[in-house]
């Protein structure tokens, strides 16, 4: 993890904690010390990395999904250029496709075998 990405997933951190209207202090007593103040004001400033598993339980502790602590990036584009005709676009947050619904004809689907029907 790239020291920039740290500090946007701190950012990101310290923004819903901020929305939940906890310190670094209250979240330390309320998770019974899991998330200690110094460790967490850490990850905040992206002075520290935060592991997958970790980010889950803080995710969890904070009751929101695990992807809004996490800073809006589409990430790599794997080959598909925004220009590129038919390039769905990405939400900010969900990295779901946001481009025009696709129709798929079942009759046709149904008839098909092999990997293409799966």
């Amino acid at each position: 993890m790239t020291q920039d990405y740290s500090k946007r997933v701190g950012e990101r951190i310290r923004s819903i904690r901020r929305q939940k209207r906890l310190s670094l202090q209250e979240v330390e007593a309320a998770s019974n010390q899991e998330f200690k103040a110094s460790v967490l004001g850490a990850y905040e400033r992206g002075e520290r990395a935060i592991s997958v598993p970790r980010l889950q339980r803080l995710s969890r502790f904070y009751n929101v999904p695990a992807d809004q602590l996490l800073p809006a990036d589409a990430g790599p584009s794997f080959g598909v250029n925004a220009g590129d005709e038919g390039a769905a676009e990405l939400d900010d947050r969900s990295g779901r496709a946001t481009a025009d619904p696709i129709t798929i004809d079942l009759t046709q689907l149904a008839s098909l075998s092999g990997p293409e029907a799966e």
